[in-house]
């Protein structure tokens, strides 16, 4: 095997069990990949000097060990069978850093502008690291493999993350901008939490501040995510901020620019004067962790039509609420109470919900309870419409719900907004959706129960309770 370049021979592609390639290339600089790559017909130049390579625009397919139906054997087959095709190939080599820890991101690519993509992407490592360089993170990036659904239990282009392992693998033609997305995933599952910081199942939108939205899985996260969105997946919070977030360019002071050493994706180029006719998608360096959270929203698609569409939580409330990772279900023999602690995030729920509530007040987020099931007995009548949640979130957003008069509830730790400008009042009105103000209490009761069963399972501490805990329920139902 042909090796050149800079490299740990200590800790080489041996390591990673490819021992047959024709020949690695370890962490060229963008002169030489651009180089390869022409030459080898991968890319082309376009008049201002960037490298513009081709992938297919189908969405890749996100697999994680554990989770998506695939399972460690799996995975194992599926590298196995990317070595064995890797065989005979010469392979780019990156060494590279990630994340806000500066994880050790090792990428093997099959195609030179592939690996510029890459290292353009993320840190590039000196001289002295490069000699003692040992990964954390390895990627095998093969756009020709082609993955059999009945051996692999997917078809087209893919990308599979162990994280426990530090092991990404990505084929079938997936996007060079989609790899780069699931690295920063992974590399969010590599680090280790410190002490101050938490792991988050988070959908974070952008815009004139920076939001978190959590639920359970069909809460609606991805419908109120809109064109800011930034990510959604698994995010760090800690008192730096937000890492595994795609920070945009222009706010992480980066200027894109269509110049020599810059690599471009799936942009069309006119072919006599090869000046661009799309934009493609550019690498710029992913800045992570200055990113900071303004507002979380908690969603909850609450089944038993008894939590108002949006409602202000205290420090104290929003933890109580994460913790609970309230998720209701409903069936033909109704609304049925599911809890899934810290939405899949927390392990210890103790240590989770010490830290979270430090961040939310030390931070000075504002935190949001948000309904986007039913008010009232579950029907397409009383679901709460998507454009009145979108239009609170976007109130609570802008400061708009700040200055409202609310209404507390000490039954469930909030207070509700008396009335919102542009939202039709019948969704804060109850008494009009049940029709019967005894069947509402009834329910608003049983789902106080449910909370109150959780959270002695999860060992959480008893809420705060008054003699007149129902009574903001009971003048809401008359």
């Amino acid at each position: 095997m042909r090796q050149t370049g800079i490299w740990n021979a200590a800790h080489g592609v041996e390591a990673f069990g490819l021992e047959r390639l024709s020949g690695v290339s370890w962490n060229f600089g963008a002169p030489a990949l651009i180089e390869r790559a022409v030459r080898r017909g991968e890319a082309q130049l376009s008049a201002a000097g960037a490298l513009v390579g081709e992938s297919v625009t189908i969405p890749a397919t996100i697999l994680r060990v554990a989770e998506d139906g695939l399972s460690s054997d799996g995975f194992d087959a599926l590298r196995a069978d990317m070595a064995d095709h890797a065989a005979g190939r010469e392979l780019f080599a990156q060494d590279l850093h990630a994340g806000d820890r500066r994880t050790p991101l090792r990428v093997f690519a099959e195609h030179a502008w592939r690996a510029l993509f890459a290292a353009s992407s993320f840190e590039r490592s000196d001289r002295a690291q490069l000699e003692q360089f040992i990964p954390a993170l390895t990627v095998l990036d093969l756009p020709s493999f082609r993955p059999d659904a009945a051996s692999h239990g997917v078809s087209g282009p893919f990308v599979a993350i162990d994280a426990e392992r530090g092991i990404v693998l990505s084929g079938g033609g997936a996007s060079a901008s989609a790899l780069v997305k699931a690295i920063a995933d992974a590399v969010v599952g590599v680090e280790a939490p410190s002490g101050d910081e938490i792991r988050l199942n988070a959908a974070v939108t952008d815009g004139a501040a920076v939001a978190l939205i959590v639920g359970a899985e069909g809460s609606g996260k991805s419908s109120l995510v809109g064109p800011d969105g930034l990510t959604e997946g698994v995010v760090g919070w800690s008192m730096q901020g937000l890492s595994g977030v795609d920070k945009p360019a222009a706010q992480a002071g980066i200027t894109p620019q269509w110049g020599f050493g810059s690599v471009v994706e799936n942009a069309s180029l006119d072919p006599d004067t090869r000046e661009p006719q799309s934009e493609g998608t550019l690498a710029t360096p992913l800045a992570s962790g200055a990113l900071r959270p303004s507002d979380l929203f908690i969603l909850a698609r609450d089944a038993f039509g008894v939590l108002p569409p949006i409602a202000r939580l205290d420090v104290e409330g929003a933890v109580r609420f994460m913790l609970l990772g309230y998720g209701p279900e409903v069936s033909s023999e109704g609304p049925q109470a599911t809890f899934d602690p810290g939405f899949g995030a927390a392990e210890d729920l103790d240590a989770y919900g010490e830290t979270l509530g430090r961040l939310i007040a030390e931070q000075d987020v504002r935190c949001w309870l948000v309904n986007t099931g039913w008010v009232g007995p579950a029907s397409d009548e009383t679901r709460v419409p998507l454009e009145a949640t979108r239009a609170l979130v976007a109130a609570a957003r802008s400061g708009a719900l700040d200055g409202l008069e609310r209404r507390a509830s000490k039954m469930f730790g909030f207070e509700v907004p008396v009335d919102v400008p542009d939202v039709d009042p019948l969704l804060f009105q109850p008494r009009k959706a049940w029709g019967d103000k005894r069947a509402f209490l009834a329910a608003a009761r049983e789902l106080k129960a449910e909370f109150e069963t959780a959270a002695e399972r999860l060992g959480l501490s008893a809420q705060d309770a008054a003699e007149d805990d129902e009574a903001p329920f009971r003048e809401a139902a008359e």
